[in-house]
């Protein structure tokens, strides 16, 4: 059962429909089928939210939803994957994945590039333009990072989210996408991750496949909750009281009467990191506190663990790319 806990805000319709609106389709048929047609909530659940590109793909033929200058039948991605379903490791995969996309439809182009120790998913579209509010970007990246994680069966952890552009009006919504420092201006859209990951094997069947396919995009758009897994029971454990600070690694791992060795290969084997569950976990209740306005920077702060404001805007600005003040200058997505 795919566990719901975040929402999708209703930004995300808008966009969604803007390449169908481009060329003269009604959007009322559309958000009918996904049952939005009884006034738009603030937020959206994601499963619900899936219908509507669904019916935006069928009433286009176009997977890419009107945003690019040639169209992109639907069945693509699903023959795509049917293909990279038979490859021995993820890098093997995410390379058949971009010769397909690069003979099937030059309107996006992606890749996988190395460098340093790094691995950059990139992507890039043909003509930007069509795609105003970066929406076809974000979807497309979010797709293939999570068919990546499906295929080798863990979650990949990411260091970093790349963005040529700067930080949109949306930026709010990006933590949830993209759980890992955000960068706005950069030379190239990519996600970051290290580079051993491309040689995880793919563990798939393509028996596995077949049962995948029908319930996209909506199994890729739910961020699942890992119950029962170390990642979670250590959030569970070191949320309790941030402003108290964290626990090291031993003394966390002594609770599950356990080695910290022990724990960190334990976390390591679900792609997670002690660091990224502290840091996730600040930045979760740094948005929601920024959110409320009642808090200053300093007393923000303090709740997070940390000693003084400096050290908070620093980290929020590396998480976010945006320093506290900016973020909260930006409306919430209506």
């Amino acid at each position: 059962m795919l566990i719901q806990h975040h929402t999708i805000a209703a930004h995300y319709v808008g966009v969604a429909l803007h390449g169908a609106v481009r060329q003269g389709r009604d959007p009322a048929p559309l958000l009918a089928q996904a049952g939005l047609d009884d006034g738009l909530p603030a937020r959206i659940p994601p499963l619900q939210y899936a219908e509507l590109v669904k019916a935006v793909w069928r009433a286009l033929d176009d997977e890419f939803l009107g945003l690019t200058s040639r169209p992109c039948p639907v069945g693509a991605f699903a023959l795509m994957a049917e293909l990279v379903i038979h490859t021995a490791t993820l890098g093997e995969a995410l390379a058949k994945c971009s010769r397909f996309y690069r003979v099937a439809n030059d309107s996006l182009a992606l890749g996988v590039t190395v460098e340093n120790g790094q691995a950059f998913l990139w992507m890039q579209l043909q003509d930007p333009t069509r795609d105003p509010d970066h929406f076809l970007l974000e979807f497309m990246l979010v797709m293939w990072s999570r068919l990546a994680g499906w295929l080798i069966r863990e979650r990949i952890h990411l260091q970093a989210a790349q963005f040529m552009h700067e930080a949109p009006a949306h930026v709010r919504e990006y933590p949830t996408l993209f759980p890992c420092a955000l960068q706005f201006g950069q030379a190239r859209n990519a996600l970051v991750f290290d580079a051993g990951w491309l040689h995880r094997p793919v563990k798939r069947s393509a028996a596995e496949l077949q049962a995948l396919l029908p319930t996209l995009p909506g199994a890729f758009l739910v961020k699942p909750v890992f119950h029962g897994s170390y990642t979670q029971r250590v959030r569970e454990l070191i949320a309790e009281d941030m402003a108290a600070g964290f626990p090291d690694l031993e003394a966390v791992a002594q609770h599950f009467w356990m080695t910290g060795r022990t724990l960190r290969r334990k976390l390591l084997q679900e792609g997670s990191h002690y660091q990224e569950i502290k840091d996730g976990l600040r930045r979760e209740r740094a948005v929601q506190l920024l959110a409320r306005g009642e808090l200053s920077l300093q007393e923000i702060a303090l709740q997070l663990g940390f000693a003084e404001a400096s050290a908070f805007i620093r980290a929020f600005k590396l998480w976010t790319g945006l320093t506290p003040g900016q973020y909260a200058a930006v409306p919430a997505p209506a």
